[in-house]
């Protein structure tokens, strides 16, 4: 995301109104990857000190990071998705497919929002020479972990991921692995290095995958003691 964000930031320089609408189109695509908690990081850790250097509302911020997260998070690999797919034990495409034209309009709706929000702080503060700095990364990494030369073909390959999963070509477990071992045999060729991150992805990875199937068994409790069924009675 680090790319996004740095055109993002000069694209806002000292102009309320860019700065919203470069919240929200910061906050809508860094939800794709289906981490409230990395849309967050990302696009606080880049936006607040503008907000705070102009002097506009913080609380702009958190409406359209909120706004944003909220319906880009219900793509077939978010949280809420798998939650429900696998409450309702019903295929994540068959949920995701008749969506589309409601986070279309959610979508259109938060720039709305920005757009309005902007132009408020806009006429209050008027426009401002700032120069602003984008840092060269949002994260600490390791040493030789990044890939700069690489973007355009992970750019690419994330991009079909994407399109494949939407589409439904492929179940989805199946057009993730391919991608990963992928990505993983383009960007680190080397084994030990691709067990070293491997490694270092896994403690983010299996929490979801242990609520998932926390989920799927409480569900599967309550319905086969019927229990469902009394609360609905009741």
């Amino acid at each position: 995301f680090d790319p996004l964000v740095r055109s993002a930031v000069r694209f806002a320089r000292g102009d309320p109104f860019k700065v919203a609408m470069a919240t929200a189109t910061v906050a809508a695509l860094v939800s794709l990857d289906g981490d409230g908690a990395t849309t967050a990081i990302v696009t606080i850790g880049a936006f607040l000190p503008i907000y705070r250097k102009l002097g506009m509302n913080p609380l702009i911020l958190g409406v359209l990071l909120g706004s944003a997260n909220s319906i880009v998070n219900m793509m077939p690999w978010g949280g809420p998705m798998a939650r429900a797919s696998s409450s309702l034990n019903v295929p994540m495409l068959d949920i995701f497919i008749p969506l589309i034209p409601t986070m279309v309009a959610g979508l259109a709706a938060t720039f709305a929002i920005a757009a309005v929000l902007g132009s408020m702080e806009r006429k209050r503060l008027g426009v401002v020479a700032l120069e602003t700095d984008a840092s060269d990364s949002l994260f600490e990494r390791e040493p030789g972990v990044e890939r700069p030369k690489l973007f355009w073909i992970n750019l690419a390959l994330t991009l079909s991921l994407v399109a494949c999963a939407i589409a439904g070509l492929a179940p989805l477990p199946l057009v993730f692995m391919i991608g990963l071992a992928i990505a993983t045999l383009i960007n680190y060729p080397n084994i030990a290095t691709q067990h070293d991150r491997i490694s270092a992805h896994a403690a983010n990875a299996l929490p979801i995958v242990l609520l998932i199937f926390a989920a799927g068994v409480f569900t599967g409790i309550l319905s086969g003691t019927g229990m469902v069924d009394a609360m609905g009675q009741a």
